[in-house]
């Protein structure tokens, strides 16, 4: 919540049949409201859609992440900014060569002019690499996240809670191996 009259919650519902649905909340003032989220294009409707990470540096404006299934049964990330009390819907990019599975968990915004979004993205041989994402709005760029000496590609790493107590520092908490049993810090 930026203030004491704004505040915005994002999650997701079970809805018929038994699929999962995005759930944001807003409030202007004393009362929430349902929003309705925008979907990009190829969104399919009738499959998962989540919402799982959201920040908001000022009362005007708000990002979320989560992700979505498009129609050709591809989970994609979704990036969501609130300016003003109208929602867009953009895509995250991926690292160039990649495969278009992809899911963001977490953001963070330094600023109410630059976010930073974590997630993942499956690579050719079906492991999960952190992905990191920066930018506001319809401008993102999707960079691949460097990882400790010994973290070998193969091992499967997935970005998540992301904290930037300024414009210029970011921490990134990711868990490696094939069993999340690695805990790593990227700053």
């Amino acid at each position: 919540c930026p203030s004491a009259t704004v505040c915005v919650a994002v999650g997701y519902y079970t809805g018929s049949p038994g699929r999962p649905s995005w759930l944001l909340l807003t409030r202007h003032g004393p009362r929430w409201a349902a929003a309705r989220a925008p979907l990009p294009a190829g969104a399919v409707t009738t499959s998962w859609l989540m919402l799982s990470g959201l920040a908001c540096p000022s009362v005007t404006v708000c990002v979320a992440v989560g992700d979505y299934f498009d129609s050709s049964g591809h989970d994609q990330g979704l990036l969501l900014t609130m300016r003003g009390r109208s929602w867009t819907a953009v895509n995250a990019p991926l690292p160039a060569g990649v495969t278009p599975d992809a899911v963001l968990g977490g953001v963070a915004c330094p600023a109410a002019t630059r976010c930073v979004a974590t997630g993942f993205y499956v690579d050719a041989a079906g492991h999960d690499q952190a992905l990191l994402l920066t930018g506001l709005g319809s401008s993102w760029t999707a960079a691949k996240v460097p990882l400790p000496a010994g973290t070998g590609a193969s091992s499967g790493v997935n970005a998540g809670a992301v904290a930037c107590p300024s414009a210029t520092v970011c921490v990134v908490a990711a868990a490696a191996s094939p069993d999340a049993s690695s805990l790593l810090l990227l700053t």
